[in-house]
């Protein structure tokens, strides 16, 4: 040590700090290893939590699958455990899906407006809003479809916005403003993998006899 002769002169010194600074070191290394086992101990029990709702989940999801009378309320009952986090959003969207599928749009209704106020990511957020204007459609809230429509602006979702508004307009007896939207959506190439799309065109360019709903299968997959 510089500025001592002797190592009695050091270890007098050494001794001398440590009585000014030992208390002090000592409670740095306890609070840092304390935060240290705790950290590591947070991390673990996120861990455990995720594992335990995945399990949940898988469970939930094989429950509502297998269409038993109370597969619902098991499922929003998942839902309601589950709200802080992702599982309880995907869990209901497969509600909302089975809800369509059976012809319930009232639930359908409720589980996406959930995910849209509460959980929906903006990655998820176009999809439901996608579903939840069919939805809408099909309990002729056709304003509301339409307004909820005009929220989805990403370009990879325009196509099936555009036949999506298409359907809204075919519903309302609007066939020119249905053909235009068909049009659009086949330009942004929603033709691709969709050859209903262009059947939904072509259909406008003879004499309509009838104004069908949309398919329940284009609400759940949107």
């Amino acid at each position: 040590m510089v500025g001592y002769e002797t190592e009695e002169q050091q270890v007098d010194a050494i001794k001398n700090w440590w009585k000014e600074n030992g208390t002090a070191v000592i409670f740095g290394t306890v609070v840092g290893l304390g935060a240290l086992w705790g950290w590591r101990f947070y991390n673990e029990q996120k861990i455990v939590a995720q594992e335990e709702a995945s399990v949940a989940y898988t469970q939930a999801i094989e429950v509502l699958e297998s269409g038993s009378d109370d597969a619902w309320a098991k499922t929003q009952a998942f839902i309601d455990q589950n709200s802080d986090n992702n599982y309880g959003a995907l869990a209901a969207m497969l509600l909302a899906k089975s809800a369509v599928d059976k012809g319930d749009f009232e639930l359908a209704l409720n589980q996406l407006n959930w995910l849209k106020k509460n959980k929906a990511s903006e990655i998820l957020l176009p999809t439901v809003n996608l579903r939840l204007a069919r939805v809408q459609a099909e309990l002729k809230q056709f304003d509301a479809a339409l307004a909820t429509l005009a929220e989805v602006k990403e370009e990879a979702f325009k196509a099936k916005v555009e036949e999506a508004k298409g359907d809204i307009y075919l519903q309302q007896g609007e066939l020119e403003q249905a053909r235009i939207a068909y049009q659009t959506a086949v330009t942004a190439g929603g033709e691709a993998g969709n050859p209903a799309l262009k059947i939904k065109l072509d259909d406008l360019a003879q004499p309509a006899t009838s104004i069908e709903s949309t398919p329940a299968d284009e609400v759940v997959n949107g």
